[in-house]
């Protein structure tokens, strides 16, 4: 969902470009400057996040078990960051979506210890597989649905298109795509607005 937000968000800043080209306060909102000064503390995030996932097993004995002991909160805490990083310098309408979706996927991860997932729906795209991990509480970053609080947060929206695998999402989620969609697009309207006035 992040690459086709950011993706879509790229073409439909190339279309504004075309069609608004002399007329760009029709965009309204879109048409001021994004900031991205606190930018870093969401890649901060992001990183620290993807090190413990994937290298975990590579860390000292006992600093890995404790980790582990902890991821739960430690995944909640670093979606907590990476939002915030939208929400630091102006309020881009991007920014604001982005920033939302982390804090709504921060909370859910934070309450249960892990992302809730819909297991028959899974299971009903074709990852029985999959499904079967979580199940088993062999899945580090995802849990079951069933039991867990504020499951309408979780994992429980369906994306099956053409092009890729059949995926899960969250609202969060979507609010991300959406949300890095708007931000790419008013990047564009803005650049082209300033590269005119050079």
């Amino acid at each position: 969902m992040i690459v086709e937000g950011i993706l879509l968000g790229f073409l439909l800043g190339l279309g504004a470009r075309l069609l608004f080209k002399k007329r760009p306060r029709r965009l309204g909102f879109f048409t001021g400057p994004v900031d991205l000064p606190g930018l870093w503390l969401s890649l901060l995030g992001g990183l620290v996040f993807l090190l413990v996932v994937n290298f975990i097993g590579y860390f000292p004995q006992e600093l890995g078990q404790g980790l582990l002991r902890h991821f739960g909160l430690l995944h909640g805490i670093l979606l907590f960051l990476m939002g915030i990083g939208f929400f630091i310098g102006g309020r881009a309408p991007g920014k604001v979506l982005a920033g939302l979706g982390f804090f709504m996927n921060g909370l859910v991860v934070l309450i249960n210890g892990k992302m809730p997932v819909d297991l028959a729906l899974l299971a009903r795209l074709g990852q029985e597989e999959k499904a079967q991990l979580i199940l088993e509480n062999r899945v580090l970053t995802h849990g079951p649905m069933a039991g867990s609080r504020l499951g309408f947060l979780g994992d429980g929206l369906a994306y099956d298109p053409w092009w890729r695998e059949a995926l899960l999402m969250s609202p969060g989620d979507i609010f991300i795509g959406l949300g890095l969609m708007f931000m790419v697009f008013q990047m564009l309207v803005t650049w082209r607005k300033e590269s005119e006035n050079d």
